[in-house]
């Protein structure tokens, strides 16, 4: 396992989130953020056979749970910085609190998200323990984490700030987190770790005890379909990036134009000055 040492205390990272913007997002872009999510919403809505109670744990500006709560989830939220829960409450009325002990008498979730939470953890095996003891017996915890399988991808693309940081504790792999799940006692139902979008996703149960233990479900057509959805949304981080280096290079354009006026608006107020001074 691959680790940061020293780290920041809790109270850094919150304040460092807090001060981020990277989800400082346009009324357009909110909007398309949220319907994106749709994809990730239909994953677990298929595993879990219907829509239920979702605790969406980090859920920051609330995206991921306005997407489930527009497909017919009852979404709760877990988040430590107060600035990100309070523009999901003002955006889309939420329900978030500020941490998981706040949310542990309320009824128990058919769905645990954390999506890119785990990798900033002190402990990850506590954590985990802790996110599935809000889970219904059948219920299912879901994670996403930058995968440190493909950190030579992440400098190639540029992005390795986004896996290399300050506020990522833990850097996993698909080998280390099947290690992580079983020490916290969940057996996964689904493991990808995918090349074009750099992440390795999880979806897990709670372990059951043998004795306890029912007959196996054969659940290979629904693995088949998050298969083919998976692929799906990888096609869009694709599409994604591609729109982004579109924009850049817009950008980068305009403000050639920008300074090849401003130079011919300096030439003419030349030559105007020019002209008087005659």
């Amino acid at each position: 396992m691959t680790y940061l040492s020293p780290r920041l205390t809790p109270e850094s990272i919150v304040f460092l989130e807090e001060a981020s913007t990277v989800y400082d997002f346009t009324p357009a872009e909110v909007e398309y953020q949220v319907s994106w999510r749709k994809g990730i919403v239909d994953q677990l809505t298929q595993l879990a056979k219907r829509p239920g109670r979702l605790l969406d744990i980090g859920c920051n500006r609330g995206l991921l749970m306005e997407s489930a709560r527009r497909e017919g989830w009852h979404p709760v939220g877990v988040e430590l910085s107060s600035v990100a829960a309070e523009r999901a409450r003002e955006a889309f009325g939420l329900e978030i609190y500020p941490d998981l002990e706040a949310v542990w008498e309320l009824e128990p979730f058919d769905v645990v998200v954390a999506w890119h939470v785990l990798e900033h953890t002190l402990n990850p095996v506590a954590f985990l323990r802790q996110a599935a003891a809000m889970l219904k017996p059948a219920g299912i915890l879901a994670l996403q984490v930058p995968s440190f399988d493909f950190r030579a991808e992440w400098v190639e693309r540029n992005l390795a700030g986004s896996l290399l940081c300050a506020v990522h504790n833990f850097y996993f792999t698909a080998t280390n987190i099947r290690a992580v799940l079983a020490r916290a006692g969940l057996t996964p139902l689904w493991i990808d770790n995918d090349p074009q979008s750099l992440l390795l996703t999880a979806y897990c149960t709670r372990t059951v005890p043998d004795v306890d233990q029912p007959a196996p479900i054969d659940v290979s057509e629904l693995l088949e379909e998050m298969a083919a959805i998976q692929e799906q949304a990888s096609s869009w981080y694709k599409r994604a990036e591609e729109l982004d280096a579109a924009v850049a290079e817009k950008n980068q354009h305009i403000s050639h134009l920008e300074g090849m006026i401003r130079r011919l608006e300096n030439g003419r107020l030349m030559r105007i000055l020019q002209r008087f001074a005659r």
